[in-house]
This record gives C-alpha cells, sequence and structure tokens, in this order.
C-alpha cells in the first residue's frame, strides 16, 4: 500500500541520513519505523491475571514476597486486637 505523509524537513534530512547509514532506501526506513512501532505497542502476551506466576520457577505461583495478600497478612497480624 502506498501512502503520503508530510515531514518537516529536519525530520526528512534526519532520516534520509538514517537510510544512507543502514543502506535502505526511505520508503524501507519509514516501513521499518512503522513495523517497531507497532510491535511495541502490541499487547505483550501473559498480561493480567497469573503474571506473577510465570516468573516463579517453582511452579507455586506468586513468590511470597510479592503477594499482595501475604503481605497484607503480615501487616494486619503486627496490629493490635
Amino acid at each position: 500500500m502506498r501512502t503520503i505523509i508530510d515531514l518537516e524537513e529536519s525530520q526528512v534530512n534526519r532520516l534520509d541520513d538514517w537510510a544512507k547509514a543502514e543502506k535502505v532506501s526511505r520508503a524501507e526506513a519509514v516501513w521499518r519505523a512503522v513495523n517497531q512501532m507497532l510491535e511495541r505497542d502490541a499487547a505483550p502476551q501473559g498480561t493480567g491475571f497469573g503474571l506473577w506466576a510465570q516468573i516463579d520457577k517453582s511452579g507455586k505461583g506468586v513468590p511470597p514476597e510479592r503477594d499482595g495478600l501475604v503481605l497484607q497478612r503480615a501487616l494486619r497480624d503486627k496490629w493490635p486486637d
């Protein structure tokens, strides 16, 4: 797909310098930039519930030092009755 974009002259100059250094066309440079942005901003896999379980190598789920409920209970145990 072809598209038209408006860039400031300074942006075009920097883009051309980068493309020349990478030995690619200006179109390839723009394609790479767009592709990189889309990959970076894509929703990461494995986010949400159970995220810490992937970090814990033991397979037991959230490490106790990072479990909010464990921390909450420990803090409340210190409160006087």
